[in-house]
């Protein structure tokens, strides 16, 4: 995915903001559900992907819902290779609005030479779609800039109808 490569280069853009909600997509389901911190701002990134970056672009998000209907352990390994991401590491089950998933581990090196940590949960909704959401921090994040980034995916929700 495109997606990774433009956000861990730019590793990351954007104006201050107030703490909102994200809905992502806009309208209709599935959708994902995300209140960001006060000084985190959202984009699309033109792949059809929402991108949701801290002020201090420390940390973001990309956000991803979809058809899909192949294993999630395909789907991680995909996005992580066509972002140039070393494969991914299985780190246990989780679940998000009660649907169950996959939490992946990995990291790469961005073209600005940036060392990048990637942390992604991917869900299925149903057989045909899935949901990623998928955390990258850069190496020496604050403890306190990571607490926020974290509460970003502790607080996310999926709308499946």
């Amino acid at each position: 995915m495109k997606l990774w490569l433009a956000l861990a280069a730019i590793l990351f853009a954007g104006a201050a903001a107030n703490a909102e909600t994200v809905r992502f997509p806009e309208t209709g389901a599935p959708a994902i559900v995300v209140t960001t911190p006060a000084d985190w701002t959202h984009q699309p990134d033109g792949d059809g992907n929402m991108l949701l970056i801290s002020g201090n672009k420390s940390a973001s998000y990309a956000l991803t819902v979809g058809p899909y209907d192949g294993t999630l352990d395909d789907l991680a390994s995909g996005a992580m290779k066509s972002a140039g991401a070393n494969p991914p590491q299985i780190m246990g089950p989780t679940a998000i609005s009660g649907l169950r998933g996959y939490m992946y581990d990995t990291d790469m090196v961005n073209p600005s030479g940036v060392h990048v940590n990637v942390h992604m949960v991917a869900v299925k909704i149903d057989p045909g779609h899935m949901a990623s959401i998928t955390l990258l921090t850069v190496d020496g994040i604050a403890g306190t800039d990571y607490q926020a980034a974290r509460s970003v995916l502790e607080n996310t929700s999926i709308i499946d109808k």
